[in-house]
């Protein structure tokens, strides 16, 4: 029905109402929109059922009646009876049974007022830093074997994008071009964004295209390693990977790789490190004296791990001598794995200990609050204690004795009567008083969840 042609429109009242209405000598029938009709009063309508198939052989056209129009061009007023459709791309196609009748023609042979089509993204585009990716674009035309495509410029300025000048071919309301993100940053184009606009240029003009390969591979646009791209090392690779692991949307795991990346110094624990965060005072004693222990008795095994542990907590400097009159004996708890726990015995301390009753989070209370969300993280602090301050008060009092000499807590140490509800309340304080709605913490365990995807990647962010 519709042939690729030059277009040109003209501006004409339909009962009063202005429309642009496309002369379109490829048609065999003159058409108009539904929406259109519905504004019409006085107007005789014949109810038919019939189907129209477009130039390209596939797009179908669902035909529900014929209307009797006056159309008025200036002061020239015409009969027209126009097929009436919801599936046309303009308001009003008058085609060869209209422009016939009335000998209609351009006194130059040219088009009358080029028209600019809009070609619109037809999904969320995400591209990865200095990466090029083909997208599809919707056409309000349903075919033509060459456009002469231009891109949006505004688009191009606010997102930092490369996108071509390019000869296209449209099909089934489809084509294709590619965007270019020279960045180190992400970028993201929503859907229905106008990518460009394209114009069908005029039959005397001969339009060539240059292909420098017969297809086009789109794997070969991405990487095959973020890490290589990203410049992550391997060690935070891994671990990345493995966080990412469970995710089967590619585009979503590349957003959230690249955030990792953009943090990964939270993520490395290499090092043991404290926090620029002091405790309060926690070991509120009273005026009871100083308690002390004997050094426990250990095997040469457990002697040689613990003086191993030692040496490593004074390199970091999680631990330093100490000269105090209070202690602590340390035990050894041998893991699952084999290996052993240090920790200190304090209960000679925390007996004298007044108790801090700050309250825990209730799990149940905590579960209603993630009901309704659909995208969950959660952060589990390694060594979580030990990367709070001790409070300069509290340091003496938490001082353990081994067979190497005596040595106190330069972090919160584990095993102390208050250290929980402390540890509990500088998180909440930290995390989620200013981020109640998105986030609870349980001790050392974090969880931030959120009802959708972009939702939770801002999340994260805060």
């Amino acid at each position: 029905m519709i042939k690729p042609s030059s277009l040109s429109f003209i501006s004409a009242f339909v009962h009063n109402i202005h429309l642009p209405c496309l002369l379109d000598t490829g048609a065999t029938h003159s058409f108009i929109h539904t929406s259109i009709v519905r504004h019409l009063s006085d107007v005789s309508i014949t109810n038919i059922k019939q189907r129209f198939t477009l130039a390209d052989g596939n797009t179908n056209v669902n035909i529900t009646g014929i209307v009797h129009l006056n159309l008025r061009i200036g002061q020239i007023t015409t009969p027209i009876s126009a097929f009436i459709s919801k599936s046309l791309s303009h308001l009003c196609i008058l085609g060869q049974d209209w422009l016939n009748k009335y000998s209609c023609q351009d006194s130059n042979g040219h088009r009358i007022n080029q028209h600019h089509f809009p070609l619109k993204s037809t999904i969320a585009i995400i591209i990865p830093p200095q990466h090029e990716r083909i997208i599809e674009l919707q056409s309000p035309i349903s075919s033509s074997p060459q456009v002469i495509f231009r891109p949006n410029r505004v688009l191009q300025s606010h997102n930092l994008v490369a996108i071509p000048n390019a000869l296209l071919s449209i099909n089934k309301y489809r084509t294709y071009t590619t965007v270019v993100n020279p960045t180190n940053r992400i970028c993201r184009i929503p859907i229905n964004t106008t990518i460009g606009t394209f114009t069908i240029p005029p039959a005397n003009l001969k339009c060539h295209s240059i292909t420098l390969s017969p297809t086009i591979d789109q794997s070969t646009l991405s990487s095959p390693s973020l890490s290589s791209e990203l410049n992550v090392p391997t060690s935070m690779d891994n671990i990345f990977n493995e966080s990412l692991a469970h995710l089967s949307d590619p585009d979503q795991k590349l957003i959230l790789y690249q955030l990792l990346k953009q943090y990964q110094c939270l993520f490395d624990t290499s090092v043991p490190s404290i926090a620029n965060l002091t405790a309060p005072p926690m070991i509120n004693t009273g005026s009871h004296p100083p308690v002390h222990s004997h050094v426990y008795r250990t095997d040469p095994i457990k002697q040689k791990h613990l003086t191993d542990t030692i040496n490593e907590m004074l390199k970091h400097g999680q631990i330093e001598k100490s000269y105090a009159s209070w202690s602590s004996p340390v035990i050894l708890v041998k893991k699952k794995d084999g290996s052993y726990r240090f920790v200190v015995d304090y209960r000679s301390l925390n007996n004298i200990t007044e108790r801090d009753c700050y309250p825990l989070p209730r799990i149940d209370d905590t579960l209603n609050r993630l009901n309704g969300n659909n995208y969950f993280t959660k952060l589990d602090l390694k060594s979580g204690y030990h990367q709070i301050r001790i409070h300069p008060d509290d340091k003496d009092k938490t001082t353990f004795v081994t067979s190497h000499g005596a040595f106190r807590f330069n972090g919160m140490p584990q095993g102390l009567k208050n250290s929980p509800s402390n540890f509990q309340r500088l998180m909440y304080d930290l995390l989620v008083s200013s981020r109640w709605d998105y986030t609870r913490v349980y001790l050392d365990d974090v969880v931030i969840f959120s009802r959708t995807f972009d939702q939770h990647v801002h999340h994260l962010n805060e």
